[in-house]
C-alpha cells in the first residue's frame, strides 16, 4: 500500500479513479480495493465519499462528461465540434469507452437523469447556432436528426478505432476520414432540405 499523501476527499479519489482507468489492462483491476491500493488508505474509507462503487462509477463518468464538455468549444461549426470530440476521444481513449460501458447494476436512466439535472437534454441543446456557422441554415428538427446521425456515425467510428477494429491506425488519417464524412453527411441534410 501506498502511503497518503494528500487527505482524501471525493475530488481527490475521481483523479486517481481516471489515472487508472487510463492504465487499466482489464476491468477486473478496477475496483475499491485496487483504488485504495493508490491511494494509500484502506478500501472502507472509500465509502465515506462513495456508498458502493457504483456510486464511483457514475461520479466518474460525471467527470468524464464535465471534462468533455470544458474542452469543447459549442459555437464552432459541427465539423470543428466533432474535430474537437475525436482529439478528447483519442488523447483519452480509455476514458471514451469507460464513459459508455456499464456493467450490469447500472442504471442509465437514472445516471443520464443526474447528469443533465438542471440542464438541457442534450437533445434540446440550441442546434440552429451549431450549424448555422457551417454557412447552412436547417430547422430545429433537421438539426436534431443531423445531429443525432453524427453522434451515432462519430461514436461508433470512435469505438471501432480505439478498439483496433477500424481500417486506419493512423489516428490523422482517421480524423481526417471522419471529419470528411461528417462534411458530407452535412451537405446530404442541407440538399434535402432545399427539396
Amino acid at each position: 500500500m501506498k502511503k497518503r499523501t494528500v487527505p482524501l476527499s471525493q475530488e481527490v479519489i475521481l483523479e486517481v479513479h481516471l489515472s487508472l482507468i487510463s492504465n487499466c489492462i482489464t476491468p477486473d483491476c478496477l475496483n475499491f480495493r485496487a483504488l485504495a491500493r493508490q491511494l494509500g488508505c484502506a478500501h472502507q474509507s472509500l465509502y465515506r465519499y462513495f456508498p458502493s462503487y457504483n456510486h464511483l462509477q457514475q461520479a466518474t463518468r460525471l467527470k468524464i462528461m464535465a471534462l468533455i464538455e470544458s474542452t469543447l468549444a459549442y459555437g464552432d461549426s459541427i465539423v470543428s465540434f466533432s474535430a474537437q470530440l475525436v482529439d478528447f476521444a483519442l488523447d483519452h481513449p480509455k476514458w471514451y469507452v469507460y464513459l459508455w460501458t456499464l456493467d450490469e447494476t447500472d442504471n442509465i436512466s437514472h445516471m443520464m437523469r443526474e447528469a443533465f439535472a438542471g440542464r438541457p437534454r442534450p437533445e434540446l441543446m440550441p442546434l440552429e447556432p451549431f450549424l448555422a456557422t457551417d454557412g447552412q441554415s436547417l430547422c430545429e428538427n433537421q438539426a436534431r436528426h443531423f445531429l443525432m446521425i453524427t453522434h451515432t456515425y462519430l461514436h461508433g467510428a470512435l469505438i471501432q478505432f480505439i478498439s483496433g477494429r477500424h481500417s486506419h491506425t493512423d489516428p490523422q488519417l482517421f480524423k481526417s476520414e471522419v471529419l470528411a464524412h461528417i462534411a458530407t453527411l452535412l451537405q446530404w441534410a442541407c440538399k434535402l432540405k432545399k427539396k
